[in-house]
């Protein structure tokens, strides 16, 4: 998931602005579906996307209202099925060792 952020982070300042996601999909969207994206994912309001609000984004289901939905599609089309499965493949199993984490730590402290 941070692998796909840094497609979209083009100068890695860990934020995206609406110039950078034109640039990573090739100028393909119009000024209101940048201004959508980043509004659909700005949690805190700054006019960026930071990787938190991306991965929050993310691991919500990558669903929202029309900017989030457009990223989504837009990420799906610029990414290759087996590169959007290895993705998904690494977060899941950075999950469960998160999760195994607090488990053995949660058992210890029995």
């Amino acid at each position: 998931m941070l692998e796909i952020f840094g497609l979209l982070d083009r100068d890695q300042s860990g934020k995206v602005d609406k110039g950078e996601l034109g640039e990573a999909f090739s100028q393909k969207l119009t000024g209101s579906e940048t201004r959508a994206m980043i509004r659909d994912l700005d949690y805190n309001g700054d006019g960026l996307i930071s990787s938190r609000e991306f991965t929050e984004w993310w691991l919500a289901g990558r669903r929202g209202r029309k900017g989030a939905s457009l990223l989504s599609k837009m990420i799906s089309a610029r990414l290759s099925l087996p590169e959007v499965s290895a993705v998904m493949s690494d977060t899941l199993r950075d999950l469960s060792k998160q999760m195994e984490s607090q488990v053995r730590m949660k058992t210890h402290n029995l």
